[in-house]
């Protein structure tokens, strides 16, 4: 926010919020643990551990049964908490880092930042403590300890659109040497079977009546995505009723994400908008989204 000469794309380390519950969801259910038609009940707040400390849902009144597409369509966090303790941290640390977060995407630029996908190992090596599972919580909401930058949320994006890991460039040509586009096969056959799902639940965010994204979106391309609201502060266990974020000071609101693919029938554009303390992911970067879509149409980029 107050550092106007770092190049944020590849310097700006933020939590990814639930923009990462897209990769998570194609995780938990790519194992035996879970499947897409596993099940669980939000109510809006769940407890754990001896001191039952509570974590909570962004929506309060809960939203009930709960499957993978429905999780994601609705950014229900109580579904991605309960999946990441059947999953656990060392899997889902794994195959975080396997879709591209917590190393460099390569895009020709310097000095990119590789971020941070928290893990058991992580913490012992940088902090020399234990890891407690209430992290392996936050780690599920894309809170906590997690980081990066967004770039790596736009290559994240681009796997979950197309099944392959693209190195993002900027360069067209050197000299007579034209870019040739790199690709990385990084999904297993069960992740490639599943991904289908993963994208369904993508489009839904965006165009489903209970979509995260869909009231605030006027593009003219049908687009899929996924929205984020990272939290910069923590809440305290005390705290009964949470301030909305209009209401919190503006250093203190939440940073607002929203990362998406178009045209969802035939992928050729990754916008990815992050805006520093803007609050809800969709309501405060949908209209920016759908202006840059509806540019990219009225100048030709994409074809109808």
């Amino acid at each position: 926010m107050d550092k106007p000469f770092t190049n944020k794309v590849v310097n700006g380390l933020y939590p990814p919020g639930s923009t990462i519950k897209t990769g998570l969801g194609l995780a938990y259910v790519s194992t035996t643990k879970m499947s897409p038609w596993t099940k669980f009940d939000c109510q809006g707040t769940m407890t754990l551990g001896k001191n039952n400390r509570k974590f909570r849902c962004w929506k309060h009144k809960g939203h009930h049964q709960t499957d993978l597409i429905k999780g994601i369509r609705q950014s229900c966090d109580i579904y991605f908490y309960k999946g990441s303790l059947r999953v656990g941290i060392a899997e889902m640390s794994k195959q975080l880092k396997n879709f591209g977060l917590g190393k460099k995407t390569g895009v020709d630029l310097p000095n990119e930042y590789f971020g941070t996908v928290p893990s058991r190992e992580w913490k012992m090596k940088k902090y020399g403590k234990p890891w407690y599972i209430g992290e392996t919580l936050n780690t599920s909401i894309g809170q906590g300890d997690f980081l990066t930058t967004p770039m790596q949320i736009a290559q994240f994006t681009s796997l979950m659109a197309t099944g392959k890991l693209s190195k993002p460039h900027f360069i067209k040509n050197k000299g007579d040497e034209f870019y040739v586009p790199e690709y990385k096969e990084v999904l297993n056959e069960k992740q490639k079977k599943r991904l289908p799902l993963i994208q369904r639940a993508m489009w839904e965010v965006c165009n489903h009546p209970k979509g995260t994204a869909t009231h605030y979106l006027s593009s003219k391309v049908k687009i899929a995505g996924k929205t984020g609201t990272a939290q910069v502060i923590g809440i305290s266990q005390k705290t009964i009723k949470r301030l909305k974020e209009h209401e919190l000071a503006y250093l203190k609101r939440s940073h607002a994400w929203f990362t998406t693919y178009g045209p969802y029938k035939d992928p050729q554009y990754i916008v990815t908008v992050l805006i520093e303390h803007g609050g809800h992911g969709g309501q405060a970067a949908g209209p920016m989204v759908s202006k840059i879509y509806n540019w990219l149409l009225e100048y030709g980029y994409i074809k109808k």
